[in-house]
C-alpha cells in the first residue's frame, strides 16, 4: 500500500519532482490506496482513501482518463478537491493543479491505469 504523509508518486511510475501523489484515509479507513502485485492500483470505498494527484507550481492538470481492470467491481469518483467532476467518454477534465480519486460504492475501485494531460501553466 502506499505510505501516509508521502509523495508516492515514483510508486506508481510518475516524476516525484512534478507529481505529488498522496493517499489519504477518510470515513474511518484502515487500508491506504493499494498497490497490487497485479499493476493495479486500488481504491477503497465507500470513500475510505482518497488518492491525491497533484502537479508542482508552473504546471496545470488538463484531464485525466481512468482504466478500469477488468476485475473492477467498484464505481470510481473524482474530483477537483472541491467538486465531483463527471467524465466525457470516460476522460474527465481538470483544468486545474489537483484531482482526487475514490471509490463512491462500497467496492474496492481497481485501476489498471491512470492517463493524466498536463502542461506548463
Amino acid at each position: 500500500n502506499m505510505k501516509a504523509n508521502t509523495n508516492n508518486a515514483a510508486s506508481i511510475a510518475l516524476d516525484a519532482t512534478i507529481f505529488n501523489v498522496t493517499s489519504t484515509l477518510t470515513n474511518s479507513g484502515t487500508n491506504h490506496v493499494g498497490l497490487n502485485k497485479d499493476g493495479s492500483t486500488r481504491v477503497y470505498g465507500p470513500e475510505k482513501c482518497h488518492l491525491t494527484i497533484s502537479v508542482a507550481e508552473g504546471y496545470q492538470i488538463v484531464s485525466i482518463k481512468i482504466n478500469l481492470a477488468s476485475s473492477n467491481t467498484g464505481t470510481v469518483a473524482v474530483s477537483n478537491g472541491t467538486s465531483v467532476l463527471t467524465a466525457a467518454n470516460g476522460v474527465y477534465t481538470v483544468d486545474g493543479n489537483k484531482v482526487v480519486i475514490y471509490a463512491s460504492s462500497s467496492a474496492q475501485v481497481r485501476m489498471a491505469s491512470i492517463e493524466i494531460v498536463y502542461i506548463p501553466a
